[in-house]
């Protein structure tokens, strides 16, 4: 419970959430992105939030930014390649009626957000309201309960250059009351843009993978990293 408060809490600060945000998701209740950046968040912030089953999106993308115009959406997120089925799989055709306008807060995670992914996307859809500020690529993961790291809502999406590797997406700094750190194979911390580990500390780091003692050790260090 302390996790999933101090999570939720952390995500609604970093993107300025209050009750006249109107959320909507498709991701599965069973999924971390779903449960607490969806129904936990909105929840605790008392925005409305809308549901969509997966299935209704994965068949029809475009009534999930249809529902985002009906009923004025300003959050919501989706993997990476839900972002880009929508680049696919919505024609012309369904852009009648669409306005995206309000949707503020566009986030992408849970896998790997590829430039060319929400270049395309932000591409298509400004010609209906989709402002690409509104595109905010973020980090997370499971044993730190779900959101990690996260841009400034008012800084536009962009790319930064890494040491060894081409462009990635920048995805921002950590949450309140969490750190972040890069290591190398000795667990030393390396200086920003060059590749290692990504190692989190904080009020939302798991106790330990259930009934598996020997794999909570070989994660969580003796500092709490």
């Amino acid at each position: 419970q302390r996790n999933v408060l101090a999570n939720v809490f952390g995500l609604g600060t970093a993107l300025t959430l209050t009750k006249d945000d109107v959320a909507l998701t498709w991701v599965p209740l069973v999924h971390d992105m779903g449960l607490i950046g969806g129904l936990f968040t909105s929840l605790y912030w008392r925005c409305p939030l809308h549901v969509m089953p997966p299935q209704t999106f994965l068949m029809h993308p475009y009534l999930w930014l249809k529902n985002i115009t009906q009923y004025k959406v300003t959050l919501a997120a989706a993997p990476n390649a839900g972002y880009q089925l929508c680049v696919r799989r919505v024609h012309e055709r369904h852009l009648a009626g669409l306005d995206l306008s309000r949707w503020r807060l566009a986030l992408n995670g849970a896998e790997t957000v590829h430039p060319s992914t929400v270049e395309a996307f932000c591409e298509k859809f400004k010609a209906v309201g989709f402002d690409r500020r509104a595109m905010c690529p973020v980090y997370g993961l499971a044993e730190n309960t779900l959101a990690t790291a996260c841009p400034e809502v008012s800084d536009a999406y962009h790319l930064d250059s890494m040491e060894g590797a081409g462009p990635v997406v920048a995805l921002g700094g950590p949450l309140a009351g969490q750190e972040l750190a890069i290591l190398d194979d000795r667990g030393d911390v390396r200086s920003e843009r060059t590749l290692g580990e990504i190692a989190v500390r904080g009020a939302c780091v798991m106790a330990g993978y259930f009934d598996d003692e020997a794999a909570s050790q070989r994660v969580i260090d003796k500092n709490g990293w």
